[in-house]
């Protein structure tokens, strides 16, 4: 039998007077206490199960504890006596504030001295004195719980204990985060984003089950987000164990102790709990996040009217909720649609309608074995739904529902289907004919509707440039593209404004505006996510471009993230784009440092383009262009050139071809490596004279054929005109990618070595090499690049006398250098810069380590070359050094 909430306050003041009595009056006492009540016989049964725990709980000190009210009745203890106050102490902790009260206790914000700093906890503590015994073996088996649980999304435990009153307490990580729900409104989610940070609390749910381990009060305040985005979750104060080996099997309970909006059906009536509980909890939560509103409304009801409505109402599909919501109060049913990114509630609706609604109803059903067997099934729904693969909860949802309906109707559905069978073949024939015929003018009214706000919006677009509204000036395509981007404001309908953002980033993006480019690339790709019917394609094509922007801006964890969104929706209809997000993939790995994984992808990628498209397209180029870059960063320089020596020759016939100008510029490298100096510049400047043409000066293509140039210009000897052609490339890099760019640290590099080895200013080189250092290390700790950084700077502090400084940034780079195949030459510099800072004379062993240096270095550098004449000079010094 349930006890309405109602009665509890009243249960508990009639139950603590008389655990004042002798057992003896007990009976008397409570006959006249309970009959001058409106629910004289409510109350007594309420009281009896009270006195019933309470003495079970008496008589075994490893009883159950189950017998506690619920969570929205009256508090049974006095909340004045038995708090902590700021500055107080527990343990070893010092409480700061009170972050809540409970059920069965109180939680608070606390904090200890630990090694490095402090350490904040929320710290739970019991402090009921009328439930003294129950509470406390409730807040160990929590703590007991916890302890056996390690998982990402659950906070952990860190430390148990009594106060000297012997309370116990337990201190739990602090989460410093908000509610699920409110984190997901706040940053306005879109159902996809909302579904996937779910599945978060859904594995820490499933791994606790797996352990054997039911909450019982999942709710958004259980489940919240931190600053990292990682749902976290809380509170396992009225937990379960199961028993071992029983998995979905029911737990017996005297009472649960529980949250009303989020309560199963079995909670409210009494009946054992299991698995399916916090399967419907979860279907609470779910229903919450995606419209916005719980499954049933607790506003206004009394305990009673409540109790009934859990166990027996059947709650809308969240979609017909919304709708109704719409009806009745269409302001707040926007705000819900625009919270979860969606342009109406019709939009959203739509969203939920099929797969959402039959999953959230199958976690709601009213009988536990009709919901979900596991959390991990009800997650495998959810996956399925995002990547629209056929989901387990619509095979028997028509059935399920279909039954309740006949169970209900019997006698009209008899009647019914007589006449109904009567006419079912003509209606059949009219219904799909006419459903067909309104989806054909519905598509067709969309269509026009798009048609006719694209061909506005390029009206506008084509008035900008009109002389009345430039007003003298010839607007460029920086100024037409701003024009652009401030109409989309104006334009109400997702798909269209997806579609024109979209394309506004793509142009944005090969402008070089990264900035920009990112900004309208990631609202496009969350107006095709809140959008029901978005084409994979479209999706596909919008997780691409924005991992593509990612890259160049160095965000190397967010390019991997929407790469793998990319990849995950391919279909063997996609040959195409798979092979442009294999490059993207190749390009990835070698920006990260990740050589074998690059090649790996360069290799692939470059056979597959060759078949696809043959060697002399655009595309099976840059394929090839890049696994030679990765071969050569490998230290495979021969096998390198010999691939690009198959490629077709560009002419630079004097067309604008930015495909052209790419291969201008490899053939240019090409040429400087074989000393062909001449050619090399010659190349390189029929690039650059496209680049310019086509992206102007500010643009990284541009800023990678100036230090091409510098590159050549060195090679033949004429500094000054190479150290302008490298300051010119930082100046564009810092405009463009901003000073934290790896691609700037290569550039501070290149002027600190031309400065230190070859104007002999070793002064004026030490602040870019320490800058490329530090960039580096902060953007791409694990790529090689650091490292001959590290190296350059070392040689560069060693000529100032910095010794000390010197070995400690030469250290880490002779470890990296060891660590890679293919680092002869790097290796040996390395070693032989080590060797030349100890002091002369040099040991056996030490001088055995420069000479085979010396040997690497000479086997690998022309005489006239600065880094090979640098370590001669340091031998020719030793050789000289008096003998000890």
């Amino acid at each position: 039998m349930a006890t309405s909430t109602a009665l509890w306050a009243q249960a508990a003041e009639t139950f603590a007077r008389a655990l004042e009595l002798p057992a003896a009056e007990r009976a008397t006492f409570l006959e006249h206490a309970c009959a001058a009540h409106a629910d004289p016989a409510g109350l007594r049964a309420a009281v009896a199960r009270l006195l019933s725990a309470h003495e079970a709980m008496e008589a075994d000190v490893s009883g159950d504890g189950d017998a506690l009210p619920w969570r929205g009745g009256a508090a049974l203890w006095n909340d004045d006596d038995h708090g902590l106050a700021a500055g107080e102490r527990a343990g070893p902790f010092v409480i700061e504030r009170e972050l809540g009260a409970g059920g069965m206790g109180r939680v608070y914000l606390a904090r200890r001295a630990v090694e490095d700093g402090e350490q904040r906890v929320a710290l739970k503590l019991a402090d009921s004195p009328l439930w003294a015994p129950q509470v406390q073996r409730r807040l160990r088996r929590e703590r007991e719980l916890l302890a056996s649980l390690e998982h990402p999304n659950i906070a952990r435990l860190i430390d148990v204990g009594e106060l000297p009153s012997g309370q116990p307490y337990f201190a739990m990580e602090y989460v410093d985060g908000e509610p699920i729900a409110a984190w997901c409104d706040r940053r306005t989610l879109p159902l996809r984003a909302r579904i996937e940070l779910a599945l978060q609390a859904l594995a820490a749910v499933d791994y606790a089950h797996r352990r054997l381990v039911l909450h019982r009060d999942l709710k958004s305040s259980n489940v919240l987000v931190d600053s990292e985005g990682r749902a976290r979750l809380l509170d396992f104060g009225i937990a379960k164990a199961l028993q071992p080996g029983a998995g979905a099997a029911a737990t017996v309970d005297a009472q649960a102790f529980f949250s009303p909006a989020s309560a199963a059906p079995e909670q409210v009536s009494g009946a054992p709990t299991s698995v399916a509980t916090d399967v419907y909890a979860l279907g609470v939560l779910l229903y919450e996040l995606l419209c916005g509103q719980l499954p049933l409304a607790t506003d206004g009801r009394g305990a009673a009217e409540l109790t009934r409505a859990i166990a027996e109402e059947v709650p809308l599909p969240a979609s017909r909720r919304l709708a109704r919501l719409e009806q009745r109060e269409p302001e707040r049913a926007q705000a819900i649609a625009q919270a979860r990114g969606a342009a109406s509630p019709g939009a959203l609706r739509r969203q939920l309608q099929g797969d959402l609604d039959a999953i959230l109803a199958k976690c709601l059903r009213k009988e536990p074995e009709q919901r979900y067997a596991s959390v991990e099934r009800l997650a495998e729904d959810l996956r399925a739904a995002l990547h629209s693969q056929p989901v387990a909860a619509r095979n028997g949802e028509r059935w399920y529902r279909l039954r309740a309906f006949v169970r209900r109707r019997r006698l009209p559905l008899a009647l019914a289907g007589v006449a109904a069978a009567l006419l079912v073949g003509f209606l059949t024939h009219t219904v799909l004919q006419s459903r067909e015929l309104a989806r054909a003018r519905d598509r067709a009214e969309a269509r026009r509707l798009q048609a006719e706000q694209v061909t506005a919006f390029m009206v506008g677009l084509f008035r900008a440039s009109d002389p009345l509204q430039a007003r003298g000036r010839d607007p460029s395509a920086r100024d037409l593209l701003k024009h652009a981007a401030s109409g989309l404001q104006d334009n109400r309908d997702p798909e269209t404004r997806a579609a024109l953002t979209a394309a506004i980033a793509e142009v944005e993006f090969n402008l070089g505006d990264y900035e920009a480019a990112e900004r309208h690339a990631d609202e496009a790709l969350r107006l095709r996510l809140a959008l029901p019917d978005t084409e994979p394609a479209l999706l596909r094509g919008s997780y691409g471009l924005r991992a593509q922007v990612a890259l160049l801006r160095a965000d190397y964890a967010a390019a991997d993230r929407f790469l793998t969104q990319a990849e995950q929706r391919l279909t063997a209809e996609s040959t195409d784009e798979a092979l442009t997000l294999l490059r993207l993939r190749a390009r990835l790995s070698q920006a990260q440092g990740q050589l074998e994984s690059a090649l790996a992808h360069w290799q692939r990628a470059d056979e597959a383009h060759r078949r696809r498209y043959g060697i002399a397209d655009p595309r099976s180029m840059q394929a090839r262009r890049g696994w030679a870059s990765a071969l050569s960063a490998a230290g495979q320089q021969e096998r390198a050139a010999q691939l690009l020596k198959e490629l077709p020759q560009a002419s630079g016939d004097g067309s604008n071809d930015p495909a052209a100008a790419k291969s201008l510029a490899s053939q240019a490298r090409q040429r400087r490596d074989a000393d062909d100096l001449a050619e090399a510049e010659r190349l390189a400047t029929q690039a650059l004279r496209i680049d310019l043409a086509v992206y102007g000066e500010d643009h990284e293509e541009t800023a990678a054929v100036y230090n091409l140039l510098g590159t050549i210009a060195q090679a033949r000897d004429d500094y000054p005109t190479a150290l302008r052609w490298f300051e010119r490339t930082l100046e564009v890099r810092m405009k463009v990618l901003g000073p934290k760019h790896p691609r700037v640290a290569s550039s501070e590099f290149n002027l600190g070595v031309m400065r230190h080895l070859f104007l002999d200013d070793a002064r004026g080189a030490e602040p870019h090499l320490r800058r490329a250092v530090e960039i580096a290390a902060a953007a791409t700790p694990n790529h090689l690049n650091l490292a001959m950084y590290r190296l350059g700077w070392a040689m560069d502090l060693h000529d100032l006398g910095r010794i000390e400084p010197a070995r400690a940034a030469l250290a880490p780079a002779l470890a990296r250098f060891n660590e890679l195949q293919g680092q002869e030459l790097n290796r040996a510099l390395a070693r032989a810069e080590e060797t030349c800072m100890a002091p002369a004379p040099w040991t056996a062993a030490q001088a055995q380590t420069f000479a085979q240096a010396l040997v690497a270095v000479r086997a690998e550098l022309e005489p006239d070359h600065p880094k090979r004449r640098r370590v001669e000079r340091c031998g020719a010094r030793a050789a000289a050094a008096p003998r000890a």
